[in-house]
């Protein structure tokens, strides 16, 4: 009886080709369909992480406000990474190249050498598109009392869509200020 086990267990010590060609073609499918969700799941990962930036911006712009009872302004930047940064007016550039949070101690929504900056934020990466509807294409300031106005006293609200197509996230401004996100896709 010891003999006959010994005899089997010798012949049962690895694979033979056909196994090991199956198991690899049966890999090689399983990667070949996975590859596309995980680059979707990339992409999303990363505009979510994005947008929750640019919220982590606005929120600490608006809570910044509130405590030191000034208007903050986060504008969009070209050269957010300078030595001095600036902020930009032109309306070509997004906010995806970077942009600084500070405070506005003249109410002009344009960063002085005399003004204390808060955040700075680089460019985007990845080649997503950060852009403002017409009254946040530029800046958005909060008051005092937290919310969002334009510099002539007017209320500010807005969409800033975070654009990687197909897919896109909206970052919505209402009438007191305050944030929220949803998914679209890019236009």
């Amino acid at each position: 009886m010891n003999r006959t086990a010994d005899i089997f267990r010798q012949g049962t010590n690895g694979f033979t080709l056909a196994e090991l060609i199956i198991t690899l073609a049966i890999a090689g499918i399983i990667t070949t369909m996975a590859v596309p969700s995980f680059q979707g799941a990339i992409r999303n990962n990363r505009i979510s992480t994005q947008a929750n930036e640019f919220i982590t911006a606005l929120h600490s712009a608006r809570s910044e406000a509130v405590k030191r009872r000034q208007r903050i302004t986060i504008c969009k930047s070209a050269n957010s990474t300078a030595a001095s940064p600036a902020c930009n007016t032109v309306n070509s550039t997004g906010w995806d190249k970077g942009w600084v949070v500070f405070v506005d101690e003249d109410e002009d929504a344009s960063l002085d050498t005399t003004e204390t900056v808060l955040r700075i934020h680089g460019p985007l990466e990845g080649g997503n598109r950060l852009t403002g509807n017409t009254n946040v294409a530029n800046y958005i300031s909060y008051a005092a009392n937290g919310t969002a106005q334009l510099t002539s006293g007017a209320i500010q609200m807005g969409t800033i869509t975070l654009c990687h197509p197909p897919k896109a996230r909206q970052i919505v401004i209402n009438s007191t200020g305050r944030i929220r996100s949803e998914e679209t896709t890019c236009s």
